[in-house]
């Protein structure tokens, strides 16, 4: 599976788009900084502390994710810029929010598998495998042609 980075269009898969620019405007009004990428990097970075946190799995590079793991973070983002934005969250996006956080306990502990592999250990990782080469001694040399 992929690491991947959510998207301005993921976050209007789990909040309304038309209620969401609204509330962005207003707050972008007060002088705030767009909250949708703010509690996006939250977010993802909740995610992201559950996953270090287990010790089992390498993060991917950059704001990113796992695959199976972006509707629990997507679901995490609903309820925060919800509440960001002083809107309402439905008793649905709530249990959805304790899902994933629940699934995230589960990630700390190692009880979800991420898809993705492992931390190497110290013996297999990445970089620190030189292949041992081992050819046949040499029958005739330089050496052994002597007065051919």
């Amino acid at each position: 599976m992929a690491w991947i980075t959510p998207t301005e269009n993921d976050a209007y898969g789990v909040v309304n788009e038309k209620l969401m620019a609204a509330a962005r405007t207003k707050v972008i009004a007060t002088g705030q900084a767009d909250p949708l990428f703010e509690e996006l990097s939250k977010a993802v970075g909740r995610v992201r502390g559950a996953i270090g946190a287990s010790g089992k799995y390498t993060l991917g590079a950059g704001d990113t994710v796992p695959f199976r793991l972006k509707e629990a973070t997507m679901n995490i983002f609903a309820v925060m810029i919800l509440g960001r934005l002083d809107l309402d969250v439905s008793e649905v996006k709530m249990t959805l929010y304790k899902s994933a956080e629940a699934t995230l306990r589960d990630v700390r502990d190692g009880k979800f598998d991420i898809g993705e592999t492992e931390t190497p250990t110290d013996e297999a990782s990445a970089g620190n495998y030189t292949p041992e080469i081992c050819g046949r001694e040499r029958q005739w040399g330089r050496d052994a042609q002597d007065g051919a």
